[in-house]
Parts: structure tokens; sequence; C-alpha cells
């Protein structure tokens, strides 16, 4: 509400990006609705596939109000959408907050009033560039040759001059300042391999065994999971045929030593086309919010609840497509057919990278869930809840594939996770009290009926990393 006038809540994503319908955008299109505000639709169609939502667009985006366009052929979906991506302007109903999407420039003009900027000079129009404006005293001048001189690139540090380079300064960075209170931590290892090439004798010494033996584990991983099939290019016939690439990570323990080495296979989703390989309306999946952990938690200790926590093997993996996707064979495992045509592999189950990996992940393991008497919350799908005929209860807070739950017998904990491995592989060390949940310590004390969250470690690690020894005696004295 601005001076009397209902107006739209603030959306902070760009034109094109669908953005979550809270109640207070469900309320707003009713608002809308009912007294017959004006509205502009996007133009030209922004739906470039032939489907049947853009033929309807074509028919109401010329309407005026959204009971117009209704009374042209839209569907009361086919308003959300649009309204969901940004695709309808509410004229003089647009949020005055800061960050709205809409452009406080279009949007004065479009009421009939002036920006304040404008009115004391501090932006000119360029009369030669429809979209260049000046925030200076020479209209010749542009922002973004202001901006320009404000950062030369030759003063940039080499470790910033390329995304490649900069992700893996600032991993290796961090890893010292989480660490810099371990004695075990090697400092003097390389980056992680950001290519395949990287992997190889001449780049990383002795490592590269283990990279390769990291690649080697990942694909017979793929392989017991039957995620997917060789086949001869042509079977593409003409479809989609995604990259992939290696994306390799040490894993370390509580002191900084490494005891694992990790290679994930990665699909190019970014690549991905609308319809082709993907439904966009079904790439979305939930993950429990901070507050649901925490309501979790609380009525966990209030019902004096036993807490566990599993993870799921290779998740991804494990979840079935509904799609055809066919992917380049990964570096380093190229092959060919018998008469020489490369190969290719078909996708079965899901694998990281793709834009609907989660959501086929998320509906295996609620479905999985469901089926054996689970039923969600209202308020998080991600918070289910099971009560036997004998009274035991048992409660499940999801987060992609970190499992915990909580159980009113110890017996129950076994049984549930043995129900769960009919479905998903489970590493035998799973399945202990909680410890550990999403890099916060938890503890449980079930004669007190207490659980307790911290972030101890993490936070003295940070400490103990960038300030000194004077301010480090300040703070314990504080």
């Amino acid at each position: 509400m601005h001076d009397g006038v209902t107006l739209r809540p603030l959306r902070l994503m760009p034109v094109g990006k669908k953005v979550t319908m809270r109640e207070a955008d469900k309320q707003f299109l009713k608002y809308a609705l009912l007294h017959d505000l004006p509205v502009v639709f996007l133009e030209p169609c922004p739906k470039k596939r032939l489907t049947p939502s853009r033929d309807r667009y074509l028919m109401y985006m010329v309407a005026n109000t959204l009971r117009e366009a209704l009374d042209l052929g839209a569907y009361m979906e086919d308003i959300k959408w649009d309204y969901a991506h940004g695709f309808i302007k509410f004229p003089t109903h647009e949020s005055v907050l800061p960050g709205h999407v809409f452009m406080a420039n279009d949007l004065a003009s479009e009421c009939g009033y002036s920006h304040i900027f404008h009115d004391y000079g501090f932006v000119r129009h360029d009369p030669r560039d429809a979209k260049a404006y000046t925030m200076s005293a020479d209209p010749h001048v542009s922002f973004n040759d202001i901006i320009a001189e404000l950062f030369p690139k030759e003063d940039i540090v080499p470790e910033l001059r390329s995304r490649v380079n900069a992700n893996q300064w600032a991993e290796y960075e961090f890893a010292k300042v989480l660490n810099a209170s371990s004695l075990k931590i090697d400092f003097n290892l390389p980056p992680e391999p950001f290519h395949n090439r990287d992997t190889l004798p001449e780049k990383c010494g002795e490592e590269s065994v283990k990279w390769k033996e990291a690649m080697d584990e990942e694909m017979a991983s793929m392989s017991s999971f039957g995620v997917y099939q060789r086949a001869p290019v042509s079977v593409a016939n003409g479809r989609q045929i995604l990259g992939c690439r290696w994306v390799y990570k040490r894993k370390t323990d509580k002191d900084g030593s490494v005891y694992r080495y990790r290679a994930r296979l990665v699909a190019q989703g970014y690549r991905q086309k609308e319809w082709d390989s993907f439904n966009p309306d079904e790439i979305s999946s939930p993950v429990a919010h901070k507050e649901t952990l925490r309501l979790f938690l609380s009525t966990a200790a209030g019902l004096n609840l036993r807490i566990y926590s599993a993870d799921v093997k290779a998740a991804f993996l494990q979840s079935p497509l509904m799609e055809k996707i066919y992917l380049k064979a990964p570096p380093g495992y190229e092959s060919k057919t018998s008469t020489g045509e490369d190969e290719i592999l078909e996708l079965h189950q899901a694998i990281y990278g793709l834009k609907q990996s989660s959501a086929s992940f998320w509906e295996a393991i609620s479905s999985h869930l469901y089926s054996i008497g689970f039923k969600s919350t209202m308020g998080d799908p991600c918070l289910m809840k099971r009560v036997d005929d004998d009274g035991g209860m048992v409660l499940v807070c999801l987060y992609v594939d970190d499992i915990t739950y909580a159980v009113s017998r110890d017996d129950l904990a076994d049984k549930f996770l043995a129900e769960l491995r009919e479905r998903f592989v489970i590493d035998e060390g799973e399945g202990k009290p909680i410890e550990y949940l999403l890099g916060i310590a938890i503890h449980q004390n079930m004669f007190e009926g207490t659980v307790h969250m911290n972030m101890e470690m993490a936070i003295t690690k940070l400490c103990m990393s960038i300030l000194t020894k004077e301010e480090l005696v300040k703070a314990y004295a504080a």
C-alpha cells in the first residue's frame, strides 16, 4: 500500500525469470482482476516455441485488463505463469520499493510524472541512443564510460582475470581460512583440477593416479545404477546432444586432511533446450526451509524423539528420467561402435547438472515416502510424518539427499532405514545419531530433553585466521 494505492509486491528477478508466487502476489492478482487494473503484456510474444500457451498469448496480449485477457482466451493459469515471469506490467500499480525490476524511470513516465533525477539534472537522455543515459555534467560522457575508467583492466590481479582462475583462487584461499587452525592441512597442494587434462601426470604428479581412480569409481557407480547405455551418435536423430565435464574435489576431514578424491560427471545443463530435453514447468523441487529445520529439532526435543541422519549415495543417479536425454561420452571415456561410429550416452537416470535432476530425485524420494505411509505437513512438503498403529512416530526432514529423521523408539530408526534401502542405496555407515547437519554441529541430550546447534568450529577457525593475537585476547576477555 502506498498513498492509499495497492501496489504490486516487490519483484527483484529480471523479466523472464520465474519467481515463486507468494501469498501477497496471489492477493494482488485477485485485486487486479476485481478492480480491472490496467495491464500491459510483454511484446513481442516471449513464448518462442509453438505451443498452445503461445497461441493463446498471441490472442490475449493486446488486452488492457486481466478480465479482458480472460475473455480473449487466456486461462487463469496463463495469467499466473505470465505474472510469475514478469510478462505483465501494471503501469499504475507497480512497486515503488528500491530494487523493483520495472525501472523507476519507466514507471514515472507511464504514470505521467517525471523522475526526481531528471528534475534535478542528474540524469540526461542521449538522443543519439534511446537506451543511453548520463549521470554527469558532460552529456557526452556515459555512465558506462565512468565505470570503465574507475576499474581499468590492467589493475586486475592475475588471479581474477578469468572466471576459472578466480574460482580456483577463491576456493584455495577460503580453504586456508577455514583450516587455519589445523596442523594437517597441506597448503602446498595445487588447486583442484578444472579440466580433464589437468589430471595428467605432467600436470599434477602423483595425484594423477588418485584422480583417475576417482573417475573410474564414478563411471562404475553410474554403470551399477543403470544410468546410461552407450549408443551410436546416429540414434539422436536430430535431438540435442549435451556436453559434459568432470568436476574434481578433494574431501577433507575436520582436521583438514585429505581422505578422499572425488570426481563427479556433470552435464552441461545450461545448454538444455526447453521441450527438447526438459519441461520448464517440471524442474523445480523443494528443500526444507531453515525455519522448518528449527521446528523439526524443537519438536524432536519437545517430544523426546531420538534424531538420526542418513545420506543417499549418488542420489541423482538413482532418480529415473522422464525425458530422453543424450550425452557426449565424458573426456577420457570415449568409444566407437564396431563400424567406427562415435558413441554417445543415452541417459535413463538423472546425473548432476541436468535442469531436472533435483526434481527427479525429489519425485523419487517423496513418492517412496508417501508409499510407506508418510504425509507432508501443510507448511512445508519437506517435513513429513508417520504414526504407526502402535503409536510409534517418525518425523522426516529432507534437504535434497540429506535425510534427517526423528523416532519415538530406537527400533523405528532401524525399520525406517531398512525401508529407505528398499528403494535407495545407502552406505552401511549411515543412520547414526545426528552430529552434523548442513555444516551445523548438532548435539542431543536425551536425559535433559534438549537439542543444541552450533557452528563453533567454523567460527573459531575463521577468527583465528583473521584476528591478530591482541584481538584474540580482547575477544576472549569479552
